[in-house]
């Protein structure tokens, strides 16, 4: 089982480490890895056909996929807790009112649709701008409010120093759309 869990947990890391937002496009059921990988994203996009099931109670297994890690932080320790030890299937309304999807659009076909918008919106958007707040967002949990303040303040000091910063405030002066690199 190792030799199929570690590259798996590799690509998880990747995803949590990535300096760009990541979206899952979740049509249809994900159970075990799939709801892991879901829940490893930044946003996860479903449709009314999704269903999420933690699954690995019932082969007798416990989580991987860092689904230990990243189901708390999403709807907190207890919820977690319910959730991957009664092994009970989230349908899209549950899953998107636990915060576990984003957004859940009207059609299955959509979803997919969905995912690619935001995947280009987040093409066109200040790169740098969304690395400092995905490593902002990764060290929120883990420090103090003083300490997160003072990581805020160097943050948004490299971005307003940087292009995309100057561009951004130019073209909201300009009453323009930013054109980011």
């Amino acid at each position: 089982m190792r030799s199929i869990a570690l590259p798996f947990h590799r690509f998880i890391s990747t995803l949590l480490d990535a300096d760009v937002p990541t979206i899952a496009a979740v049509r249809g059921w994900a159970a075990g890895g799939g709801m892991s990988l879901a829940c490893a994203t930044d946003l996860a996009i479903g449709g009314p056909g999704t269903q999420l099931l933690p699954a690995y109670p019932t082969i007798g297994y416990s989580t991987d996929g860092g689904l230990s890690w990243t189901l708390p932080r999403i709807v907190g320790r207890r919820a977690a807790a319910s959730i991957i030890l009664t092994n009970a299937p989230l349908d899209a309304p549950a899953a998107h009112r636990l915060g576990i999807l984003s957004e859940v659009v009207d059609d299955d076909e959509a979803v997919v649709q969905r995912a690619f918008e935001l995947a280009e919106q987040f093409a066109r958007g200040p790169r740098g701008a969304y690395a400092e707040i995905k490593q902002l967002l990764r060290t929120s949990g883990s420090l103090s409010a003083t300490e997160q303040l003072q990581l805020e303040v160097d943050a948004i000091a490299r971005t307003a120093g940087s292009d995309d910063g100057r561009e951004g405030v130019a073209a909201l002066l300009d009453r323009r759309a930013p054109r980011f690199q």
